[in-house]
């Protein structure tokens, strides 16, 4: 019973967001595209990315394939019925996204990176005291 849950659990954000990126893609084509409307499917596009890097040795499972589909989708959905202006918004938008993505991969492979052989963090060494009398003279 607990798999059961687990596996809600774990596929209800892509599935979600798979559902309303198509739902937020029909009403774009016939609709003005709000920002609203884009910072809530960047947000499941991120979940779902972030969500597929996680665990690389399901590459080939439901998540990815889910996020792979939330960002092809993402993109056709973003250049429908857009002015120059909100082509600008949306390039900041997923340069932000794509900054804070890859920011966050890179902290988490890089995490133990910064040992010493002996398992502890490497200790800035200490600065030298000055010798007394070679300081700033006093006026």
């Amino acid at each position: 019973m607990n798999d059961k849950n687990y596996l809600k659990s774990e596929y209800i954000i892509p599935v979600f967001a798979t559902i309303w990126v198509i739902i937020y893609l029909f009403l774009g084509i016939q609709q003005t595209y709000d920002v609203v409307g884009l910072l809530i499917s960047q947000l499941f596009i991120g979940a779902a990315v972030i969500n597929a890097i996680q665990k690389p040795s399901e590459a080939r499972s439901f998540r990815a394939i889910l996020g792979i589909i939330l960002i092809v989708l993402g993109i056709v959905l973003l250049f429908f019925n857009l002015s120059l202006v909100r082509i600008s918004q949306i390039l900041t938008l997923g340069v932000i996204q794509i900054g804070t993505v890859l920011s966050s991969v890179l902290k988490m492979g890089t995490s133990g990176a910064a040992k010493t052989p002996s398992g502890r963090s490497p200790s800035p060494e200490p600065s030298p005291e000055p010798e007394p009398g070679t300081g700033p003279e006093p006026i």
